[in-house]
């Protein structure tokens, strides 16, 4: 507890000298995603069959809970995936290994970046353009939408943890997580049979965009949110589970590279 209370005291401090960054990083990811908004609100006022399906406003809603569950996961740890490929390739986890705290939790707290905190930010801004949002369905989303995040860090800690058993997985990781980054914002409705199929297999996307999309749209009352919310905990709860075995287990494989470097 001590040191999540030390990194959490350093970010908020990082916040404050880095605010300017911030409001830099939130015009230009706002400028890049003004692309899609303009073309899926192109689609849905052109294509009058596809607006039937799809809502501009549920676009813009899985847009926001993406952009706010990426951002918190960079914000604690970005680019997990592959920073664990690496350093598990290289020999460099054996700067995490030589402390006494658990190896899995440093990996999730050394690598604090403040400046994702304008994705924070901006998916807080979307959420609030999707619709007019109440105080119960604000709070709704920032809990099922930090439970995404939690997902996206539980994929990268899994796909990352593959390069114990498979060799080098940097590349893999990178190309696993911007892919899905990619099509964690479009709304399933447009996708094919087989498309979806993937997407609640191999590639989750369900856990991170979709299933929070669907608590958020269905607007749920008392206390039925907390049987969706309570089930998405614990499809959450079995995905890291497996996730930290995996690691667990990968680290009876580990070879270590004689690499001892200060963590900052």
């Amino acid at each position: 507890m001590d040191l999540i209370k030390l990194f959490s005291v350093l970010g908020l401090k990082r916040i404050a000298t880095f605010q300017h960054r911030i409001f830099l990083t939130i015009l230009y990811l706002l400028v890049n995603n003004l692309v899609f908004i303009v073309f899926w609100y192109v689609i849905s006022t052109v294509t009058p069959v596809f607006s039937e399906e799809v809502a501009f406003t549920d676009t813009i809603l899985i847009l926001a809970v993406v952009t706010y569950a990426f951002g918190l996961t960079n914000m604690f740890a970005p680019e997990l995936g592959t920073t664990l490929a690496r350093l598990v390739y290289s020999g460099g986890l054996d700067s995490y290994l030589t402390l006494p705290q658990n190896p899995f939790y440093l990996l999730l707290l050394t690598r604090l970046d403040v400046v994702a905190f304008s994705e924070v930010l901006l998916g807080f801004a979307f959420f609030a353009f999707s619709q007019q949002p109440s105080f119960s369905q604000t709070v709704l989303f920032v809990i099922v939408a930090t439970i995404a995040a939690a997902n996206i860090l539980i994929l990268q800690m899994f796909i990352g943890s593959l390069t114990f058993f498979l060799g080098n997985g940097e590349h893999l990781a990178k190309l696993y997580m911007g892919f899905l980054q990619t099509i964690a914002i479009y709304p399933l409705n447009v996708l094919g049979p087989y498309v979806v199929v993937i997407l609640h297999t191999i590639m989750p996307v369900v856990l991170i965009s979709y299933l929070p999309f669907q608590i958020l749209s269905s607007d749920p009352v008392y206390p039925d949110y907390l049987f969706y919310i309570g089930g998405y905990l614990l499809l959450t709860g079995i995905l890291g589970f497996m996730s930290y075995i995996l690691f667990k287990v990968g680290l009876r494989r580990y070879e270590s590279g004689n690499l001892f470097t200060q963590l900052t």
